[in-house]
């Protein structure tokens, strides 16, 4: 039985399903708890001893046995990387804290809750990279310790991801931020998995999964490039075009991330996803273990591409990055002006739809069919304005 004790909004709790019988939350859930870190994993040891080749790995795990091939390329966690990461969650939890930054108030939870965040993140990034980069000038660290020293590191952001994972869903059993907002399944290996919590918070604003998301997550994705790229540039003598095409498009997708971080309170992790492994471990080890791997791979294997592709390239990966955040941005203009707004020089046209819930209530969703945004948007996506009023 849910927090709230009301039996309509249990068995109507959006996204979720209530009461999920043990066996098939386990079933569905394990198989993720264990495959994701393990890909992650095999896919460092793959660069680190393999020269990135999947087959050549394999072949050796086959033949020298489990045991042997864990023992001898499974990376473990050494002290100063273990110290490493912890400064980094305290550097960015300090700077989560203190930075000032503008009070945004995001849309109504299912639960009926409407929450204020404090949106720093563009000023939290621009400091750590700041300070990233002046420690290399100042000799105090080099901006190739996370490449040299990335095994350990992604050993210990595993660590990291499984333990708030468990510190959640305690968390979420214990003292709950937002009691109506919590959720249990009925399975207690899928709440592990998809979390409990929607919103868990210290305190009354300090907000966890915001805080996991786009601090340890994007601002880390950055940082890392940079130290591969550096890397690259210690063992060649140059940064290939390539990498530097990683950096650019990369680069600006992060910055866009943190300029536009209210947008991102509009999304599905935000509005319909619970704070679990899936995205407790997906923030911290997940995303900078696969997001990564292009700088990484680059870092020992340079590619050079002619000028006619590298330009090509970068191009295409632009414009479509432009397509991407102007068709978003319609569909927000449109929403937030109930369809009257004018969308590339002509009156939006718009689809008012309508759906029931289990409950028998009936909700209003607008669809945009004009401008950049030809497709139509699955009700799922719709933000929560739409879903809960």
């Amino acid at each position: 039985m849910h927090p709230t004790g009301n039996t309509v909004t249990q068995a109507i709790f959006w996204g979720r399903q209530d009461r999920l019988p043990p066996i098939l939350g386990a079933l569905g859930s394990i198989p993720l708890l264990i495959v994701t870190p393990l890909l992650v994993m095999s896919s460092c040891i793959a660069l680190e001893h393999f020269d990135a080749s999947i087959s050549d790995m394999l072949s050796a795990f086959w033949h020298q046995g489990s045991w042997n091939f864990l023992s001898r390329y499974f990376p473990y966690p050494v002290t100063g990387a273990f110290l490493a990461y912890l400064g980094w969650i305290a550097l960015q939890a300090l700077l989560y804290t203190l930075l000032p930054g503008s009070s945004y108030v995001g849309q109504p939870t299912p639960g009926g809750n409407v929450l204020t965040y404090k949106l720093n993140g563009l000023q939290a990034f621009i400091i750590t990279i700041s300070l990233f980069i002046l420690a290399e000038v100042a000799g105090l660290a080099k901006l190739s310790y996370i490449a040299t020293s990335w095994p350990g590191i992604l050993v210990v952001a595993n660590i990291y991801g499984v333990f708030i994972t468990l510190v959640a869903y305690l968390k979420a059993h214990l003292k709950p931020s937002h009691p109506s907002d919590t959720r249990f399944s009925g399975s207690s290996i899928h709440d592990i998995y998809g979390g409990c919590e929607l919103n868990p918070r210290w305190g009354e604003n300090w907000d966890i999964k915001l805080f996991h998301i786009g601090r340890l997550g994007m601002s880390a994705w950055l940082m890392i490039d940079i130290s591969f790229t550096t890397l690259q540039f210690n063992r060649f003598g140059y940064i290939s075009n390539s990498m530097v095409i990683v950096l650019v498009l990369q680069g600006i997708y992060v910055l866009d991330f943190f300029w536009n971080e209210h947008w991102y309170l509009k999304t599905i992790d935000i509005h319909h996803d619970h704070f679990g492994f899936y995205l407790a471990w997906g923030s911290t080890a997940g995303l900078s273990g696969v997001y990564s791997l292009q700088s990484r791979y680059l870092a020992r294997h340079p590619v050079d591409l002619s000028f006619t592709s590298a330009t090509m390239i970068l191009t295409i990966g632009i414009v479509g990055y432009i397509v991407f955040r102007s068709s978003n941005n319609q569909r927000l203009r449109a929403r937030l002006a109930d369809g009257k707004c004018i969308i590339w020089g002509n009156k939006a046209k718009v689809i008012r739809s309508s759906y029931m819930t289990f409950d028998g209530s009936v909700h209003k969703s607008l669809l945009l069919y004009s401008g950049m945004s030809l497709h139509y948007e699955p009700v799922s996506n719709l933000n929560s304005t739409a879903l809960y009023t």
